[in-house]
């Protein structure tokens, strides 16, 4: 439907914005690390650290000539991020956080297993919690691997000389602790040797990728079209005009509703025009009962059910049939189609006159139950045959 591809058409072009431009070197992934012939002696690792990822590592040292591991990741897998800190380690590779890059959780084990580390970013440790909360885990067993993951991240560290502050922090509390500035002095390495012209290019390699991934989030819609179109029926039925079912559907009626919304609000009713900018900032800002009142005299027929459960008193019938109606109020005629059991038998347009809550068609007559807002919920035609709104 045009009116909510609209709806999506600015988020579209920012994401195609985004994602635009010649690319400056050529980029490669390995897992959640990426390889930029730009910095071609770093590897990347701006992601949320996965199972997986050491195999990637491994690859990615085979095919290219790296020295630095530059780390800005929030944590994850913590198995994952031994096995990587061992392989730092093994490999002796510097570890670099750089300025406005965070290193946090199960990311500083990689970064304490680097053979220099620098912390320019924010370092953070918290206290090792499992992760397996399925129901056949007992406390025992939970407990049990618990402390053999501890005991592994211990081992870990202490191969890595790592000061014993920092168990002390680790072990405290369950809440990330964000080591201070003196607290980084001591586990940066006296000597970094990687040169400053090489860090500073890294740091802007960190802050233009996390400004560009800031740019996409904040493009995304913070909606589905779905949840989109239940918000605008809300406020429009909070206005008075009269929407309908907040079900996320736009039907004629919540159409029919925005185009009287806009029409009162001196906006476009064209369906290209009608959802825009201005659409939604006068909707926001429209008081309850903007839409003036729909006059309804009484007894006059403005809808039908979609569907009427029917029932024919003079036959023989087992089974309860339906008549599935569609009509536009001040027509003299509406579309029908009848059906047993799911199985059409009959349709067509019926030509009706509507004379206050009598019906006339076909040499037939009946009587309706309209409601105040003039919604036909029962029929009786004739003498035998019965209809009620599902």
């Amino acid at each position: 439907m045009k009116i909510l591809d609209h709806m999506f058409r600015c988020v579209v072009a920012v994401l195609l914005a985004v994602g635009s431009g010649a690319a400056i070197a050529e980029e490669r992934l390995y897992g959640s690390f990426v390889y930029s012939s730009e910095i071609p002696n770093a590897l990347f690792f701006m992601d949320e650290i996965k199972n997986g990822d050491d195999f990637e590592l491994r690859k990615a040292l085979r095919n290219h000539d790296v020295d630095t591991i530059v780390l800005a990741s929030p944590g994850g897998s913590v198995w994952a991020s031994l096995s990587m800190a061992g392989i730092i380690f093994d490999k002796k590779l510097r570890a670099f956080v750089p300025k406005d890059a965070v290193c946090a959780s199960a990311c500083s084990y990689m970064f304490f297993g680097g053979n220099e580390r620098l912390s320019e970013g924010k370092l953070g440790v918290h206290q090792f919690a499992s992760s397996d909360q399925t129901e056949k885990t007992t406390a025992v067993l939970e407990q049990a691997q618990s402390q053999y993951t501890v005991s592994e991240i211990i081992g870990f560290l202490n191969e890595f000389e790592t000061p014993r502050f920092v168990f002390e922090r680790m072990f405290e509390k369950r809440d990330m602790y964000w080591f201070n500035e003196n607290e980084t002095q001591l586990l940066n390495s006296e000597q970094f040797t990687l040169n400053t012209e090489t860090a500073s290019a890294m740091s802007a390699y960190i802050a233009k990728k996390i400004a560009e991934a800031e740019a996409v989030e904040a493009a995304k819609p913070k909606y589905s079209q779905k949840e989109l179109v239940a918000l605008i029926q809300k406020r429009l039925n909070e206005v008075g005009c009269s929407a309908g079912l907040a079900d996320g559907i736009w039907g004629s009626r919540t159409n029919a509703a925005a185009v009287r919304f806009a029409k009162k609000a001196g906006l476009s009713t064209k369906n290209d025009d009608l959802i825009s900018e201005a659409f939604f900032n006068a909707l926001a800002d429209a008081q309850e009962g903007f839409c003036p009142k729909l006059v309804v005299e009484a007894n006059q027929v403005r809808s039908f059910a979609r569907a009427y459960q029917a029932r024919n008193s003079c036959q023989n019938t087992k089974q309860p049939f339906r008549w599935l109606v569609s009509y536009k109020p001040g027509y003299k005629r509406f579309s029908y189609q009848i059906s047993w059991e799911g199985n059409s038998s009959k349709s067509g347009t019926m030509f009706a006159e509507f004379q206050g809550n009598r019906i006339k068609f076909y040499g037939s007559s009946g009587r309706l139950s309209i409601n105040r807002n003039g919604f036909v919920s029962k029929m009786t035609i004739g003498k035998c045959l019965y209809l009620t709104a599902i």
